[in-house]
Parts: structure tokens; sequence; C-alpha cells
């Protein structure tokens, strides 16, 4: 098939660019509460715990029926748990040197439609096929240089992909028309270019002298609801790809700041809000601490941003849920967060939380169990 590389739909005149939400990075913002009972529909999941289903809790994935949830240590361990109900499902790891193996799971997505599950090897930069069982299928080729950064479930057919070299050529031109696309789940033939133009590339980047330390940069891609936010971070505008349109279309425009720098990621997107964070490009060499981040979120209705404060209602001492962390935008869900089992159970036992479905949860629960998980679901 014939690459098709997109036009930027009303991307250049300044009068289109004006209307659209501006995030000044280097602006403070006042403060908003909100209360995330009141934003969405909040429902708590417990994982199984058993002797095979041990898990910290990182989730890599969700699709409608399913979670994929790795460990923070690089074990190769992939479990998939049952979406509504936390059952264990199954234990994957093909970890190894092989060329059916993976040396570093750092992402998967899950195909349910193809009974497929893509698993992400950041360390050399490829992505293996596995079918429903754990059983090898193929490897997708990437282009020479392509640095595996976010890959995503596009439909049954494709994944929608962002190769983060430009990051590593920090200052210079792009060296790639684009660095967005829309690949083949077959062989990762590019059916879409989804190109951001910008002048020099930024990466996760602060030095020290001859001393560099690097972040995992921000999300590239995140899902809007049947849409795809696209951000790059060396550009100040996210565009928003419209399949239905085969378009993208300009969706909010960054302002630079400095002292320090920051990098712009979008999260969690709903009917009146958009939640987003900016990374500092700042780290301390002596603490070993840095890259902090700021939150942000657009009001529609006030055209206003703010600073937000979501509280979770389930806490009594009005404890903060995160939105932003671990955007979903879809399969009906805005956002999830991961509660950890052991503070749920010291927040029962010092009487923290209010009665209700999340009390009732953390008085079975064991300080050693798996995780909870929290799924910020849309209103209906």
């Amino acid at each position: 098939m014939a690459l098709l590389a997109l036009t930027l739909a009303g991307c250049r005149p300044t009068e289109q660019k004006e209307s659209l939400p501006i995030i000044d990075m280097g602006k403070e913002y006042p403060e908003k509460e909100i209360v995330a009972q009141d934003l969405f529909d909040v429902e708590y999941v417990p994982l199984e715990t058993s002797d095979e289903f041990v898990t910290q809790g990182a989730v890599l994935d969700i699709s409608e029926h399913f979670v994929a949830i790795k460990n923070w240590n690089n074990d190769g361990n992939l479990y998939l748990f049952d979406r509504q109900s936390g059952r264990g499902v199954r234990c994957i790891n093909h970890r190894g040197q092989g060329g059916e193996e993976y040396t570093y799971l750092g992402g998967v997505v899950l195909d349910e439609a193809g009974g497929e599950l893509f698993v992400v090897d950041i360390s050399v930069n490829k992505i293996l096929v596995y079918d429903w069982e754990g059983r090898f299928r193929r490897t997708i080729p990437l282009r020479e240089g392509f640095v595996c950064h976010t890959v995503m479930n596009y439909d049954k057919d494709h994944l929608i992909v962002y190769d983060a070299s430009a990051q590593r050529q920090e200052g210079e031109p792009p060296s790639q028309p684009y660095y967005h696309a829309i690949i083949s789940k077959q062989d990762g033939h590019v059916k879409r270019a989804l190109p951001i133009p910008f002048g020099k590339a930024v990466g996760p980047y602060a030095r020290e002298g001859d001393v560099v330390a690097t972040a995992f940069p921000p999300a590239a891609i995140v899902a809007n609801r049947g849409n795809w936010l696209l951000v790059e971070i060396s550009a100040d505008t996210v565009y928003n790809y419209v399949p239905s349109k085969d378009k993208m279309e300009p969706f909010l425009v960054t302002l630079p700041s400095a002292d320090p720098e920051r990098l712009f990621c979008m999260s969690t997107v709903t009917d009146r809000y958009y939640f987003m964070q900016g990374m500092r490009k700042e780290f301390d060499f002596t603490t070993g601490r840095g890259f902090g981040r700021d939150d942000w979120m657009y009001d529609r209705q006030e055209r206003t941003v703010y600073t937000p404060v979501v509280r979770n209602a389930d806490f009594k001492d009005g404890r903060q849920a995160d939105v932003i962390g671990g955007p979903v935008n879809r399969y009906g869900v805005a956002a999830l967060q991961v509660l950890s089992a052991d503070k749920l159970v010291a927040a029962y036992e010092d009487g923290k939380l209010n009665d209700g479905p999340l009390k009732n949860l953390a008085s079975r629960l064991d300080a050693e169990d798996n995780p909870v998980l929290m799924l910020m679901k849309y209103k209906k």
C-alpha cells in the first residue's frame, strides 16, 4: 500500500490557533477542587492474589475485558487479569536472549479481537507478537533507527506508534519526515504517516557538565474516545487525529517555559476537562532527584486553566485521586489508578474510609495482597 502523508488541517492560520486552548507552561495557575465521584463513576477491582499471581501492579494496557500488568523489576512476568472481577487469567514470561523472547518488557498491547499480545521490547526496539496463550507468532519489523516509545492498539489490523529517535538528537532538526504513524500488525508497513512539524528536537534530559540524567519521556499518543491525541514534545501544538475524517486537527497550543524548561504531556479527557502535565527538565545530581511534574486542567466551560485537586470521596481525609498518571480514555474508562493493599488496609484500620464499596473491600484485604484498581469511568 502506498504511503499516505496527511495534511495538517488548520495548523498554520494564526486566527485558528488563537481560538484553541493555550497552556502557558511557565505560568502558575489557581487551584480548583473536584470530587472524583462527581466527575466519574468509580469502580474498585481487587486483583486476585495467589501463588501464581503476585504483582506490584504496573499497568501496561487495558482492553474491554482484560488488564495487562507487570512488576516494576525486570523479571519478565506479564500478568493478565479479568477487568471486571480481577481474577487472574494467566501469567506469561518469555524473558531471554532468543529471537522469540524479550529482554525487557517495556509495554504490551492487548488485541482481544485478534487474540494476540504485542510486546514492546524497548531495550532492542522491536515488537514481538504472541497469541493469547503466550505462543510466539512473529516479530514486526520497524524502520532502521526506530526507537520504541509508544505503541497502542488502533484497529483490528493496525497499531498506532511513536518513534522517539528524534529525542536522542536534541537540538537537531528532524531527521525523519514523521515520527507518529499507523502501521500494519502483520509486517509493520506504514498505512498512514502522521507528521507533526517542529524546528529542533527536544529530549527528556538534564545535564551537568558531562553527566546526563534521563527521564522516561511524556506520552506521545493518548487515546481520545475514538480519536487520538498526538503529542510531539518538540512542537507547540497537540493534534487530534480523527479517523472518521482522516484528519489531524489542532487540539491545543502550548507556550514554552524557562527555568525550568517543561515538556508537555496530555492525559485524561472528559467532556468538560482536559487534564495535562508538564515535566520539568531539571535534576539534582547531588540527591538523585528531579524531573518533577506540574499538573494542569483546562476547563472547557470556563475556558480557563487551573491546577487540579481531585479528591476521592471514599477517604475521610480528602485524599487525592490520580486522574493524570493513568489515562485510558477508551472502553468507557477515563482514568485508572493503582491503590496498594497495605495502604488501604492501614486507612481502614485507622478509620479513614467512609462507608461504601472501598471500605467494604478494604475490610477483606490483607496488607500483602495484590493492588486494587480504581477505574474512573465516564458517567453515562
